[in-house]
């Protein structure tokens, strides 16, 4: 029986964003003819993101092999794209996604699925309108709900590292201050703008107005069986009253922060089986 490895193709190459090349990278089927259907990945933050590249790219592989044409992109300033992550700003983000969809255009697709990791699942649904015409799915993994609280347990790690360091205690609303004077700060090694941060802080689920939305799967991974789903999730998905909305739990390690790298099979699977295939 042949695998999704040798039903898909992989073709690196670099888009044309709106300041800068944007390193991507596209997974097809095998087969002929091309897709319609497209699926557009939405990475999550940082080092979030390096983390869960492996099981990215076997999700990808596991879509292309039912037909579908995945889209994995690295935003302005991460991964291989140019810039640096400190000259990221919110604006060039957004921007880049009418980029994207204009590639996506150009391939041809007529039907687009968004899916997102953590950060990736919230900024995806912030830019659901890009795509409103052609929209046919959202994947959302794990999403973040407030960007706020997001970049607080992100800037958590500067606390920690200068603790352990010079023994300086910073606290969250030092670092929020002096990124409210207009000052970037390192965390983690990452250079943060202050416009950045100030876009993400905005971006809350529970405040999220959609004229309508798609078929949505939503994924939590929990630690057991006897583990529900948080409140905050709960609050978010009964505001929605989605119809087609659908819930699913896995239980595993939460892949994007582990020590090492880790991947969790049984989310591959369920994920895939969402969608059937394209002629399904």
């Amino acid at each position: 029986m042949t695998n999704a490895v040798s039903q898909s193709v992989l073709s690196p190459f670099f888009l044309s964003g709106s300041r800068a090349k944007l390193f991507s990278l596209y997974t097809a089927p095998a087969q002929k003819p091309l897709p319609e259907h497209f699926i557009v990945f939405f990475p999550p933050f940082a080092e979030e993101n390096n983390k869960s590249r492996r099981m990215v790219s076997l999700q990808a592989k596991k879509f292309a092999a039912i037909g579908y044409g995945v889209l994995m992109v690295d935003p302005f300033g991460t991964g291989d794209s140019e810039g640096n992550f400190g000259d990221a700003s919110w604006n060039i983000w957004q921007q880049d996604v009418e980029c994207i969809r204009q590639w996506l255009d150009q391939q041809g697709a007529k039907q687009i699925t968004l899916w997102g990791l953590r950060f990736g699942a919230l900024f995806a649904l912030h830019m659901v309108s890009v795509f409103s015409d052609v929209l046919d799915r959202l994947l959302l993994w794990q999403p973040v709900i407030r960007g706020e609280l997001m970049m607080s347990q992100f800037l958590r790690l500067r606390m920690a590292a200068d603790m352990i360091g010079s023994g300086e205690k910073v606290t969250v609303r030092d670092l929020r201050r002096q990124l409210e004077s207009g000052k970037q700060i390192e965390v983690a090694g990452y250079e943060l703008s202050p416009q950045l941060v100030a876009g993400i802080d905005k971006l809350n689920l529970l405040n999220m107005k959609f004229e309508s939305l798609p078929a949505i799967d939503w994924f939590e991974i929990l630690a057991s069986e006897e583990q529900n789903l948080s409140p905050i999730s709960q609050k978010v998905l009964d505001a929605w009253d989605n119809d087609k909305l659908q819930v699913h739990t896995v239980i595993g390690e939460p892949f994007w922060v582990t020590p090492e790298i880790t991947t969790l099979p049984v989310l591959l699977e369920k994920t895939t089986a969402c969608l059937g295939g394209v002629d399904g």
